[in-house]
């Protein structure tokens, strides 16, 4: 007899304790939450071993019997992720992180990520919006917190990205965004030396001097850092620049 593989801890719905986010954001309520994000599989991730699917409608979001899902963590779901976007995916995860250190524990949780991607599901892909907050619970240590949904009717899907948000009183403010390159799109040494004088406040005229090199050249080095880095303006440019490796 073919021996059962045990539960892992990872699905539990209506039995893990919602995430209190600070001392005036308090989500106690399972119910309200399905209610605030119809249609989404609410997340959480912490100091227990593998994920919490919160929401009832998990196993059937990603395609799964009940009691399959509760023997997946995240790996095996990322398993499920589009070849082409498995490894841009793991570059965003890092990149996340890196903001995350750089970001006071006292703010993490007004930070918002998210991600598009390719995802299996019954033999046929479909993309999945992925949303992530953070935030420090009583220890310190930092949890993650997802919200999952479909969204391969609502747009086209070009190519996978990360974008992040700051919350305040009036909703979402744009940060950053990051499209992890291609090697043929990777920055070169020279275009890494323009985009920190860029950085640091140099004009054109002044990083050619400092370069010695021409206006045009600059000209041509900064067309190139705003398509590689899918820059919308000198502002997005900067932010792009201060989480480089």
């Amino acid at each position: 007899m073919k021996k059962e593989k045990p539960d892992k801890p990872g699905y539990a719905p209506l039995t893990v304790p919602t995430p209190d986010f600070s001392n005036h954001h308090s989500f106690n309520n399972l119910y309200m939450l399905e209610f605030l994000f119809p249609g989404y599989v609410i997340s959480r991730c912490g100091a227990e071993p593998g994920p919490q699917f919160l929401s009832r409608n998990s196993a059937a979001f990603f395609g799964f019997r009940d009691e399959e899902l509760a023997r997946k963590d995240f790996n095996d779901l990322k398993r499920l992720i589009h070849p082409d976007d498995f490894e841009p995916y793991q570059r965003i995860r890092h990149r996340v992180r890196e903001v995350i250190k750089q970001t006071p524990e006292s703010e993490i949780f007004q930070y918002r990520f998210i991600v598009q991607y390719r995802f299996l599901r019954r033999n046929r892909y479909i993309v999945l919006h992925e949303e992530s907050m953070y935030y420090p619970d009583e220890t310190g240590r930092i949890n993650r917190f997802t919200l999952f949904r479909e969204v391969t009717s609502e747009q086209r899907f070009n190519h996978i990205q990360l974008e992040w948000y700051r919350i305040n009183e009036l909703g979402y403010q744009r940060i950053s965004s990051y499209v992890p390159l291609d090697q043929d799109q990777e920055l070169t040494a020279r275009e890494t030396e323009v985009i920190q004088l860029i950085v640091n406040g140099l004009s054109s005229k002044e990083i050619a001097d400092r370069l010695h090199i021409s206006i045009n050249t600059v000209k041509n080095h900064r067309s190139s850092l705003f398509r590689k880095t899918h820059s919308r303006n000198m502002a997005d440019l900067v932010r792009s620049a201060s989480f480089a490796y």
